[in-house]
């Protein structure tokens, strides 16, 4: 879930309408239940959450979020004194503490003047307690139906368990969806969005592990001159070169290409039954870049690329493989550059 101030506007304002339709329904149980203290205090809470619709509008989040919790631990431990411990209102204190940290959460996410919600849940904690204590030492002054009760702490435990479930799961996604991008942007390169050393590595011993490497080959390939383009016309440049050639290297499915540093990249595929294959394919991508015209800030330029291609013999190691496609690589600078050098 990708918080932003709208969506976080829409959350507050559901918030304190939900709020404002539950003290709607209580302010009718204790007016049937004749509780009069805690129905002047509901007309009060009906007027707040009135106002946090308003609050949340104006994205006055710091506010909003201690406002509610205040009023809904006011209200429980009131709730607790005046009817005592057998009607659930304490069990909506536990959940409150869940979407306090959520709130906190979501202003540190969006980079706001935020208040730690954790001093309030401590003190939401004491109010529970002294709520438990007080009843327990002084009893309470109004007895509620036994139906009304029986309803109450359903009614309260489903809205504790409906807070606490949809918060708790909300980090279970984030958590997740952190990890995904986290091991994403360990795994591919940020300025071409191909794969990167790390994902090769992986990729080359997963493939070692399940079939093996045989029927294998890899390739290196070096933009030539790169170094002149640089120069000529910025590294700016060069980095829109790196892009788009990443582009024209990453249309081959069953080919994984990654960029193995600097202006250099990587190939592995698999043999197919035509062997020339994939010397076939680097060929063509080698005349695809020679033949595509580059435009950067109204300079018009070609760029060539020189591959090495090794086959994967039995026995050979990773570092041995890749640094036999590294010597061909060599060899096609060494002998005229743009070409692809095989076996």
């Amino acid at each position: 879930m990708n918080m932003n101030h709208k969506l976080a506007k829409i959350m507050g304002m559901a918030t304190a309408i939900s709020f404002l339709l539950v003290h709607i329904f209580i302010i009718n149980v204790f007016m049937q239940c004749h509780v009069t203290p805690m129905v002047y205090f509901n007309v009060f809470s009906i007027s707040f959450y009135a106002f946090m619709i308003f609050v949340a509008y104006k994205e006055w989040f710091r506010l909003f979020a201690v406002g509610v919790y205040m009023e809904v631990i006011l209200h429980m431990t009131l709730a607790v004194c005046f009817t005592g411990w057998d009607n659930g209102f304490q069990a909506t204190m536990l959940g409150m503490n869940v979407l306090a940290l959520y709130a906190e959460y979501v202003g540190r996410t969006l980079k706001l003047k935020h208040t730690p919600m954790l001093p309030f849940c401590i003190w939401g904690m004491l109010s529970y307690v002294f709520s438990y204590v007080f009843v327990y030492y002084n009893g309470y002054e109004y007895e509620m139906p036994a139906k009304a009760s029986f309803w109450l702490t359903i009614i309260w435990a489903v809205i504790t368990f409906a807070i606490t479930l949809t918060v708790l799961e909300i980090f279970v996604w984030i958590v997740n969806s952190s990890e995904d991008k986290l091991e994403y942007q360990m795994s591919h390169d940020k300025l071409t969005g191909l794969p990167n050393r790390y994902f090769f590595s992986n990729y080359v011993k997963e493939i070692k592990k399940d079939n093996g490497l045989r029927n294998r080959w890899i390739a290196i390939s070096d933009i030539d001159d790169f170094k002149n383009i640089n120069d000529s016309f910025g590294h700016n440049c060069g980095d829109y070169v790196l892009s788009t050639i990443s582009d024209l290297f990453s249309q081959q499915d069953d080919v994984l290409c990654c960029r193995w540093g600097g202006e250099e990249f990587i190939f592995v595929s698999p043999y197919r039954a035509d062997n020339d294959w994939g010397y076939m394919y680097l060929d063509k991508l080698r005349k695809e870049v020679e033949n595509y015209e580059f435009s950067y800030n109204g300079n018009r330029f070609h760029v060539t690329i020189t591959m090495g291609m090794a086959k994967y013999e039995e026995g050979m190691t990773t570092d041995n493989w890749i640094s036999t496609a590294d010597k061909k690589l060599y060899e096609g600078k060494q002998t005229g550059k743009n070409k692809v050098v095989g076996e």
